[in-house]
């Protein structure tokens, strides 16, 4: 069955307001030594949604049950907080690109502190809010057509999800910005720091990749 196709996603920049990651926080700026932590997270409290969309999309499932993407963006804001000063001092590259490279950094470092204390913690378990590739399957699953009867909605929410875990990260991460982040391709560009060219035809490609992966899985379920 098909997915929802690529070209019904390009919605105008004005549909998507509300979830606009904004312009560069660093042009409201005029002496970042001054800024305080809370005011420096209220500038990029639009980068937070995405952020998550973005770990999110690197955690094992295994991992996401152990490990919040939520708290892995606050560890990487205040990282960013505290080499803001270094980073307006250099500037090795735009602002939304290095807030992904700084939380992508911090996933690895949970990952590592999570394998050094899983003996000591197999038996805890702890309840995480709802995963963003849950929230992508359910966004995906809602606009495919179920007219033949012969698969429920939440059989088909189910199989999405698997077909996600089987994709690449950097396909799940152009999906969750674009469907569960709503973002424009303009703006994804932006964050996965790549042109608005390359960002429209990775999304392509993922959805393609995305669709195989559920064939795979109904065709050998």
């Amino acid at each position: 069955m098909p997915l929802l196709d690529a070209t019904m996603s390009e919605k105008s920049d004005e549909t998507r307001c509300n979830r606009s990651i904004g312009p560069d926080p660093m042009s409201c700026l005029s002496d970042v030594r001054v800024i305080s932590r809370e005011d420096f997270e209220q500038l990029c409290k639009s980068y937070r949604a995405p952020l998550k969309s973005i770990v999110d999309a690197r955690l094992d499932p295994k991992l996401s049950q152990r490990m919040d993407a939520s708290d892995i963006v606050q560890e990487a804001f205040l990282e960013a907080f505290l080499r803001l000063e270094q980073y307006c001092r250099r500037k090795p590259m735009p602002f939304a690109e290095w807030l992904r490279a700084t939380a992508l950094q911090q996933l690895k470092i949970a990952i590592r502190k999570h394998k050094k204390t899983r003996m000591r913690s197999i038996s805890r378990e702890v309840s995480y809010e709802r995963s963003s590739i849950h929230m992508l399957a359910d966004q995906l699953t809602a606009v495919q057509p179920h007219a033949d009867g012969r698969i429920q909605a939440s059989e088909q929410q189910e199989l999405t999800r698997r077909a996600l875990e089987r994709l690449k990260p950097s396909d799940r991460e152009v999906l969750l910005l674009r469907y569960v982040n709503e973002l424009s391709n303009i703006e994804a560009a932006k964050l996965l720091g790549i042109s608005e060219t390359l960002a429209s035809k990775r999304h392509c490609r993922a959805l393609i990749r995305l669709q195989k992966e559920i064939v795979y899985l109904e065709e050998n379920s």
